[in-house]
């Protein structure tokens, strides 16, 4: 497993499972692996919120939406909706959204600049427009695009990047 993500409030597991190329879908009140799904990339981003969960593919630029009662794909993949490399993605496991997608501008050499930061809201798999960024009094430490649908954080900050959610979406830290 390489990585795991909470989703239906604490009921499902995700299980990342990179090398095999697959996500298994853990449900705790049946303590069984309810479906496996297999993955197009062995480079891939999930996120789960209370009904719904995100699986992203940065090489291919491509997003899905599933359903965590049915477990089935809602419509079929979309174009990742920002210009640059997709890094990290992270939705609230008790939340009906946005995720928050962490990304980054590609030169086209494959080295990536400073950390931009997405809401994506669920339903449309758009990018969300975000109001001004408050930062606590600290000047300089993060600024909003002029088209109001990114913010960077200062390049000091953005390095390492992991991005985690409240279980109600409300707080990313």
């Amino acid at each position: 497993i390489s990585d795991v993500a909470v989703g239906g409030g604490g009921r499902y597991l995700l299980l990342t499972m990179m090398d095999a190329g697959k996500l298994a879908v853990f449900d705790s009140n049946t303590a069984d692996i309810v479906k496996t799904i297999p993955l197009a990339s062995p480079n891939v981003l999930v996120a789960a919120g209370a009904k719904k969960f995100l699986v992203a593919f940065p090489d291919e630029r491509i997003i899905q939406r599933w359903d965590l009662e049915t477990l089935t794909r809602e419509g079929s993949s979309v174009e990742l909706p920002f210009s640059g490399r997709l890094k990290g993605l992270a939705l609230g496991s008790d939340s009906d959204g946005p995720a928050l997608a962490a990304w980054s501008l590609d030169a086209g050499n494959n080295i990536a600049g400073p950390s931009r930061f997405s809401f994506i809201d669920l339903k449309s798999l758009k990018v969300l427009k975000v109001g001004p960024i408050t930062t606590g009094g600290f000047q300089g430490i993060a600024s909003s695009s002029s088209s109001g649908g990114s913010f960077t954080l200062h390049p000091f900050l953005s390095d390492q990047v992991h991005v985690r959610p409240s279980s109600g979406g409300g707080l990313f830290g």
